[in-house]
């Protein structure tokens, strides 16, 4: 049980527990997550974005997001986001707006609904829908989540804007009041080939609770460390900053 570590119940995470922390804000709450990617492969010049993301929660089951990063979509990839430097092999720019809606949360399991709209892009506009679910169970210093969905091209599929398949999984475990440790991969790839053409992305994360209301976190791995197209060359970190106000 939580109480015994970290002061809480369950279903409601005191500032320490990084565990339990609600996956979406409640009504009237403003999460403000900023965030910092770096590519570190050298065939890919060693890009650097930043990538703001906001989200709201128009109620306590219903929330609404403006992302830029590949973070709010569960991915550990360079997807755009506002690249500053060395941004020929990377997207410019990509945004997406984003709505979660849970369906029912006890005290060790989550379940919602999320949708919403990527544009990556804009020579050619590359514009998808994206439509999924999100899931976590919790037990004590340990918590479990799966984040699939589907991103549906709806222009300019032959340039490379096609249907994929995504399918986030995540593993974090706090040692202690106010840190904790993760594990981030899955399997993703196109939707016509992905028996052929999918790959699994690998990353390590740490995050550490700064204030009542700031949080950060680190995350290093690779896109696309195993599969069919692994390319594990493409070596990625992000460094998130979070306010919850």
């Amino acid at each position: 049980m939580l109480t015994a570590w970290c002061g809480a119940s369950p279903a409601t995470a005191e500032p320490d527990d990084l565990v339990g922390l609600r996956p979406r804000p409640q009504r009237g709450e403003l999460w403000l997550d900023t965030t910092l990617e770096l590519n570190l492969s050298h065939q890919r010049g060693g890009s650097r974005a930043i990538a703001p993301d906001l989200w709201w929660g128009l109620s306590d089951q219903t929330s609404l997001g403006i992302a830029h990063s590949a973070r709010s979509l569960a991915r550990i990839d360079d997807l755009g986001g506002l690249c500053v430097l060395d941004c020929a092999e990377r997207p410019r720019y990509a945004v997406a707006a984003l709505v979660k809606h849970g369906l029912f949360e006890t005290a060790r399991l989550d379940v919602a609904l999320q949708a919403g709209a990527l544009l990556r892009d804009v020579d050619p506009w590359k514009p998808a829908l994206l439509v999924g679910a999100a899931a976590r169970w919790r037990r004590g210093r340990v918590a479990l989540s799966a984040t699939p969905y589907l991103q549906l091209g709806v222009a300019n599929t032959d340039l490379g804007n096609r249907h994929r398949v995504v399918v986030p999984l995540r593993a974090t475990v706090q040692p202690t009041c106010g840190w904790a440790l993760g594990v981030h991969t899955g399997v993703e790839g196109e939707l016509a080939v992905l028996r052929d053409a999918y790959h699994v992305p690998l990353a390590a994360s740490t995050s550490a609770r700064l204030s009542e209301r700031l949080v950060v976190t680190a995350e290093a791995g690779f896109a696309s460390l195993l599969g069919p197209q692994n390319t594990g060359y493409r070596s990625l970190l992000t460094v998130s900053l979070e306010a919850r106000l």
